[in-house]
């Protein structure tokens, strides 16, 4: 306990961080702070306009939608409130997309890779069905006999979970949509770059400052040092991440309202197609908690290069090099047909950080012949990689250990 005291003071003390934390949380969210002061205790107008519309899609709600768009651009009065309108259309329109059975495999793309102008402009990396669809090819497996195929329990595993969800609905849920996008995507670089200004210098500066020599000829050595090093950049990932999204959600709620937190996630644009049957307030815990496992899987890697190189600064570069290496090659080897691309994306420490493109369809692995979603699978990989990590780093310091 001792020792885990001293390592988190360690890190805690450097003042610089915190300073470099709160900068980075004001560029991120300086405009959003900004606009809560300039509306004060507003009621959000956006809302209570889309209220009467939420619930059930149906065609009348739309053509309601449609009618009152045209009656205000015709009065041309109220620029806001045609602003307001335009915005709902744009919303309903979103949320009624179609809801495709969206199956993925978590180590291959998809031959040939899905379109649908009704649900997006963009090719999508799954097969894609409407639930009948899915039903016809089931029964067509079952009477070729192939029910115990990895190929009928996964599609069957799909039609359960899709089938438990409830049929598209509309809501407000702007704040949790810019949450879930642009948030997610700022506090990820923030979290990064903390944990690499705050982990890279635990190795390299004992190292620098030769107070190595003296932990490595004590009684305790490494054994016991490397497990509260690897605690202390634990505990101060958890707190970064949580600082992070707790101030980055208080500030958006509070500027677009908490309301639609218990929508279907389905609502969120780049999940229509997901099959979890989760709320919203329900995904973003979900998001949280797998972030954070990235978020410890990428310290005990920043460790371990620590200890490797025992330099701040190639720590520094190497780490963030192998994080950002994932997409870099999703950006420019997209376009290239290698089999390597989406393994080592799919599995990178990269995508588990992020979170969100493990909840986006119902994407599997093939465990000796059965399916394993892939939140399970990467929580059951996360743990093994942890381990191993671990590991390797205390073998190397059992090498340099004084015995």
């Amino acid at each position: 306990m001792e020792l885990l005291k001293q390592e988190l003071y360690k890190i805690f003390s450097r003042k610089y961080l915190f300073l470099i934390l709160a900068l980075m949380l004001f560029l991120a969210h300086g405009y959003t702070v900004a606009m809560i002061f300039h509306q004060g205790n507003k009621t959000n107008i956006l809302y209570d306009y889309t209220k009467p519309f939420e619930g059930k899609i149906t065609k009348k709600k739309e053509e309601k939608i449609s009618d009152l768009l045209k009656i205000n651009k015709g009065k041309n009065k109220d620029k806001q409130i045609t602003e307001v309108y335009e915005t709902i259309w744009h919303s309903y329109n979103e949320q009624k997309r179609p809801r495709f059975v969206a199956i993925s495999d978590v180590l291959r793309k998809a031959d040939p890779l899905f379109y649908n102008e009704k649900l997006d402009n963009r090719l999508h990396d799954f097969k894609g069905y409407k639930l009948d669809e899915l039903d016809n090819n089931l029964k067509e497996l079952k009477k070729a006999g192939k029910e115990n195929t990895y190929e009928y329990k996964n599609k069957n595993v799909a039609n359960n979970m899709y089938k438990k969800l409830s049929d598209p609905k509309f809501f407000y849920v702007d704040s949790w949509e810019y949450i879930v996008t642009f948030t997610n995507n700022s506090n990820l670089k923030i979290i990064v770059i903390m944990l690499l200004l705050g982990v890279s210098p635990i190795f390299s500066e004992e190292y620098k400052t030769r107070v190595s020599t003296i932990i490595l000829s004590s009684k305790k050595g490494r054994s016991k040092c490397v497990t509260a090093k690897i605690l202390a950049a634990i505990i101060y990932a958890i707190f970064v991440a949580f600082i992070c999204n707790f101030i980055s959600t208080i500030l958006i709620t509070k500027l677009y309202g908490i309301e639609g937190f218990n929508a279907p996630m389905q609502c969120l644009f780049n999940f229509s197609c997901s099959p979890y049957n989760f709320t919203i307030a329900q995904f973003n815990l979900a998001l949280f908690f797998t972030s954070i496992l990235g978020a410890i899987l990428f310290v005990i890697l920043i460790l371990l290069i620590s200890n490797i190189t025992k330099s701040s600064m190639m720590t520094f570069f190497i780490s963030g090099f192998i994080f950002v290496f994932p997409m870099l090659l999703e950006k420019f080897v997209s376009m290239i047909d290698v089999w390597w691309e989406k393994p080592l994306i799919s599995l990178s420490i990269t995508q588990i950080l992020s979170a969100t493109k493990i909840y986006e369809v119902f994407s599997t692995i093939n465990i000796f012949g059965h399916p394993l979603i892939y939140p399970y699978f990467i929580l059951i990989y996360s743990i093994a990689l942890g381990m191993l990590l671990t590991y390797f780093l205390q073998k190397r310091l059992k090498y340099e250990e004084v015995k």
